[in-house]
């Protein structure tokens, strides 16, 4: 529980800085207000509903957000369609792109041809699926408390966590500069690597323990921090990017 906690601890607070980050962004890009007061004034709010209505606040403010953003990617995909010149516009523009469709080329729009997406491609785009096994503020959805008396010290515990990583998150996400996805995925692969594969061999492998599952959470989240520190700085294939 330890090690898992400190693998949580680590990569958790860059994913909430992209989240601040994200705000900064959005309001700064729409409204043109200062980009380190929206993101304080965001993180303010989100620290207040989180600290104060809990997991409920967080779920029925997640409920709203799906909404809102199913809504809203409805709404944009008719618009664009429409603005196209209807359906079959989209088809027609998109098979004249060059890889369209394909599982070995993906079109570059910098040069308008197709460019070869190779086996490493499609491993660690594939790969980012594990990330979803890894995330504690997902598989919380699937828990509840084992005991009613425990909820006074996990409300007090659960408070100081949220007060300090998101104060960490602030200083992460400071940079203006700095980019949504990069830090997203910093963290999305420690969680991935850590517990992604964890989580899957504890459900269909009856030959999981507690030894393996340790070396398992150690060996992913090390890894993270070796590839983007020693193996990426080597260059060419090495420092392979999604974005």
């Amino acid at each position: 529980m330890c090690i898992a906690a400190i693998v949580i601890l680590i990569f958790f607070i860059p994913y909430t800085a992209s989240g601040f980050k994200a705000i900064g962004t959005l309001f700064s890009s729409l409204f043109g207000v200062d980009y380190h007061m929206a993101m304080i004034v965001g993180a303010i709010v989100i620290i207040g509903y989180t600290v104060m209505g809990g997991f409920l606040a967080v779920s029925t403010t997640n409920l709203i957000q799906s909404i809102v953003m199913t809504i809203s990617l409805i709404v944009i995909v008719f618009y664009d369609i429409h603005m196209a010149g209807g359906w079959d516009e989209v088809v027609n523009n998109a098979t004249s792109l060059a890889g369209y469709l394909s599982m070995t080329h993906i079109h570059d729009r910098a040069t308008g041809d197709a460019a070869p997406y190779s086996l490493l491609t499609i491993v660690s785009t594939t790969a980012w699926g594990l990330g979803y096994f890894g995330m504690p503020h997902i598989l919380l959805r699937f828990m509840a408390i084992e005991d009613e008396k425990k909820l006074t010290l996990s409300r007090r515990i659960a408070t100081v966590w949220v007060l300090i990583s998101m104060c960490v998150a602030i200083f992460l996400a400071w940079n203006p500069d700095s980019s949504v996805f990069y830090i997203v995925s910093f963290a999305w692969a420690g969680f991935g690597a850590a517990f992604g594969p964890l989580v899957l061999f504890s459900l269909f492998w009856k030959r999981t323990n507690l030894q393996g599952a340790i070396a398992g959470m150690v060996a992913g989240g090390v890894m993270v921090f070796v590839w983007k520190y020693l193996v990426r700085p080597m260059g060419g294939t090495w420092n392979y990017k999604t974005q």
